[in-house]
């Protein structure tokens, strides 16, 4: 998966032509003599935007930051509800409770992406958004996600941070609602080092976002920046010129990652097929032709069974992806730190998504590497059937 995987000489001349063509010009904005008139943070938004399709793209300094931008632009605030789900990194509760707004997490469904009809179940007239989660490369059920949303007129707002190049029915994920975010962090598909961005095509909402994640600034065309009107009060998100020279450099090997990412695990999947038969069941995938495939998840007979298998994969030398090697920052039962001060779930987080916590009990979730050799692939799937073979 990781664009970490293909940093090279592509990344170090993008970062050496900052100061041979721009003399060292690292800030996004100003210093036009300086920088001979060449803004790479707003080339490398342009070209996001139309390599996704979409009108607007605002770049930020983290996908963190991307989800808290995206929701402090809507408005949201104290005394508002916005739903996510119990499977996901612990920044998407993160950015809303730091909105000051209350998150309300459902559970998940074998897709381990936020389930319809719980999500429906949880709406109240508090609901000011509703946050999806693309987790470890696969789109959640969004046809029906929109469809409950747009009934009680509430803004979709997707985390596709793990989920960048995958697409859903021919669109490209974070275009499916009124915006999407993503991570250009070190282990995302491509990488920045740290970074985010916001697609929307939503102009109101993008001249919102772009003000708050400077300050408030308006950026208004041949005004200097010292003189420069406030659209509103802001904060810093912003990205900086290394950044986004490193993130053009990996946009251009977008293409070959997810190709490289659905070939690898395809041939994964039919040994791990192969080897568990009926004793074992995979991850329901929303849109096989568009998943970004940088992850094979499947679900054993139980989580004793799940836990032997692990056990055995880490004999061999073969560690998991998340599920469930870093289940203490990816699953909601495990935040007390979080929960302890919510009115909602202080006294139920151990046992509030109990049936999220079967599925992810059960569930043994593999990494897809960009890199394998053709050899490496063919020990992986012999090693790994080995280990399924002695358990079912």
């Amino acid at each position: 998966m990781p664009g970490y995987e293909l940093i090279g000489n592509e990344e170090l001349d993008a970062l050496k032509a900052i100061f041979t063509t721009s003399n060292g010009c690292l800030f996004a904005h100003g210093f036009p003599a300086m920088r001979n008139g060449i803004y790479r943070v707003r080339q490398f938004e342009q070209a996001l935007a139309k390599r996704f399709s979409s009108k607007h793209c605002q770049v930020v300094s983290s996908g963190t930051a991307a989800q808290f931008v995206t929701m402090r632009a809507l408005g949201i605030g104290p005394g508002d509800e916005v739903i996510t789900q119990a499977f996901t990194f612990i920044a998407t509760v993160e950015a809303i409770l730091e909105c000051g707004a209350t998150p309300v997490v459902v559970d998940v469904d074998e897709t381990l992406n936020m389930c319809p009809t719980s999500l429906a179940a949880a709406i109240t007239l508090k609901t000011k958004a509703i946050v999806p989660v693309h987790m470890l490369g696969n789109t959640a059920k969004m046809d029906e996600i929109n469809t409950i949303a747009a009934r009680h007129d509430i803004p979709v707002l997707e985390d596709a941070c793990e989920a960048l190049g995958g697409t859903y029915k021919g669109k490209p994920v974070g275009t499916l609602g009124r915006a999407g975010f993503f991570s250009l962090d070190f282990g995302k598909t491509i990488t920045s080092g740290e970074g985010g961005f916001i697609l929307t095509d939503d102009t109101n909402l993008f001249t919102k976002m772009a003000a708050y994640h400077d300050h408030g600034h308006m950026n208004a065309p041949n005004v200097p920046r010292g003189q420069d009107p406030a659209l509103c009060s802001g904060f810093n998100f912003r990205m900086s010129e290394m950044q986004a020279a490193v993130g053009m450099a990996q946009l251009a090997k977008l293409g070959h990652i997810v190709e490289r990412n659905r070939a690898h695990k395809h041939i994964l999947k039919d040994a791990v097929g192969t080897a568990g038969g009926s004793q074992i069941k995979f991850r329901e995938i929303t849109d096989p032709n568009g998943e970004l495939a940088d992850t094979l998840m499947f679900f054993m007979p139980d989580k004793k069974t799940a836990q032997s298998l692990v056990a055995k994969l880490a004999e061999k030398g073969i560690g998991t992806k998340n599920v469930p090697d870093a289940m203490n920052w990816h699953f909601a039962d495990r935040w007390a730190h979080i929960w302890k001060s919510s009115s909602l779930y202080r006294e139920t987080y151990t046992t509030q998504w109990k049936s999220s916590a079967y599925l992810l009990e059960r569930c043994v979730s593999l990494p897809i590497l960009v890199n394998w050799t053709p050899d490496q692939l063919d020990r992986l799937a012999i090693n790994v059937s080995a280990a399924i073979k002695e358990l079912v």
